[in-house]
């Protein structure tokens, strides 16, 4: 009897620690909920995959009510920051909302992949992808990619021109945001 307690009580803070950590990098979004928080230029820089320079421009501050031309009920407040590579006129627009309930992040969310999965139009549209907790896809058309996603109350948009830089890593790049929204 004593040898099994012996045994027990060293599994059970091995995976005490083992939960706690991946609920505190994200891995477990119920223990980890995510805020605002943006990449660095690096980070972006990085993501993008392009082999281009990504400069942050200004800093992000917070706006309540909703962004222009975002139209989505249930919306508090909203942040928003640019990295841009002047030489290749290329550049990586993000922005984050929050919203007053996780029903109203989706219920956004559901609304721009309504909105984009129109095959006439020649847009490519990925599926939903989940990472971290955030549910998110992307499309593109011209050199322009958009990725969408969301997560409890929050929601991000990231707007990629390309410009003369060539294509981005759209994936590396969503994931670089929510990994900086869970304060990674």
């Amino acid at each position: 009897m004593k040898r099994s307690i012996k045994i027990a009580i060293p599994v059970v803070v091995v995976a005490l620690v083992i939960v706690g950590g991946l609920g505190y990098f994200g891995y477990l979004p119920f223990l980890n909920s995510p805020h605002y928080g943006f990449p660095t230029s690096q980070q972006v820089s990085s993501a993008a995959g392009n082999g281009q320079t990504y400069n942050q421009s200004g800093s992000p501050s917070q706006h309540s009510g909703s962004p222009s031309n975002f139209n989505a009920s249930g919306v508090s407040s909203f942040e928003i920051l640019n990295y841009t590579d002047t030489a290749k006129l290329s550049y990586v627009e993000v922005l984050e909302i929050q919203f007053s309930s996780g029903s109203n992040a989706q219920s956004a969310y559901a609304k721009l992949t309504g909105t984009f999965r129109v095959g006439s139009l020649g847009i490519s549209v990925s599926g939903n992808t989940t990472y971290r907790g955030f549910t998110y896809f992307s499309y593109g058309i011209s050199g322009i990619t958009v990725a969408a996603g969301f997560d409890s109350s929050y929601m991000f948009l990231i707007l990629m021109v390309s410009g003369n830089a060539g294509q981005f890593s759209v994936s590396a790049t969503s994931q670089v945001v929510v990994n900086a929204m869970y304060g990674i």
